[in-house]
């Protein structure tokens, strides 16, 4: 018989005479088992597209390249693997052109058409920021953080 609870078959022949609240326990232990592998691969999955979703954007087909990379077991959350197989193997899918900008919905095209012609001011003196940072200890609290932001006028 096997410790691994997710295989036991509790109805079974030889758990007939098995106490039915040990019985219901296993099935509950089961069930929640199950629940927690359910939510893990959900996780897994969602790690698995947000480390390859930049990684494979220059793609024309980035779930081609996504499908072949998992079918040859490489780990998805180790970077470095991936890229050495996008070195090795890269060549043999099509690169995008990246030349054609997302398409942006009728609703939106008069804000995006503000934001497109508005004139951009100079970017901001950075070293008001730097000499705040510079202040900043891992120990102080939000109030503290705050108050230093505000003393450089940020």
């Amino acid at each position: 018989m096997t410790d691994d609870i997710q295989h036991i078959d509790i109805d079974a022949p030889e758990f007939d005479g098995t106490p039915r609240a040990l019985r219901e326990h296993v099935a509950k232990l089961q069930a929640a088992n199950k629940a927690l592998a359910s939510e893990r691969d959900t996780f897994r999955g969602q790690a698995t597209q947000a480390a390859l979703g930049d990684v494979l954007a220059g793609y024309k087909n980035p779930e081609r390249v996504k499908r072949d990379l998992l079918s040859d077991s490489i780990d998805p959350l180790n970077r470095e693997a991936v890229e050495k197989w996008l070195g090795e193997n890269g060549d043999d899918y099509a690169r995008g052109d990246g030349g054609s900008a997302p398409a942006v919905p009728s609703e939106d095209a008069a804000a995006h058409q503000r934001l497109q012609q508005t004139d951009l001011t100079d970017p901001a003196d950075m070293t008001k920021f730097e000499a705040a940072q510079a202040e900043i200890t891992p120990d102080m609290t939000g109030a503290e953080v705050k108050a230093v932001y505000q003393k450089h006028g940020l």
